[in-house]
């Protein structure tokens, strides 16, 4: 029972770990798309929305 709750800790862990390296990933590509957004057509802003949109679903998910 021990070993089982100890299982579950760990996976708990790396789905924390994996979360967060998500997230950081996440904020520095909204940085970029941010500073970039003067010279970038909409129809590619648009698209990099939708794909960080995504991206934060997917956290949502987890």
């Amino acid at each position: 029972r021990l070993e089982r709750l100890h299982r579950l800790a760990d996976k708990a862990q790396r789905d924390v770990r994996f979360n967060e390296d998500t997230l950081t990933d996440l904020a520095r590509r909204i940085d970029d798309t941010a500073r970039g957004l003067d010279v970038m057509h909409s129809f590619e802003a648009k698209r990099n929305c939708d794909a960080l949109d995504r991206g934060l679903k997917g956290v949502e998910e987890a």
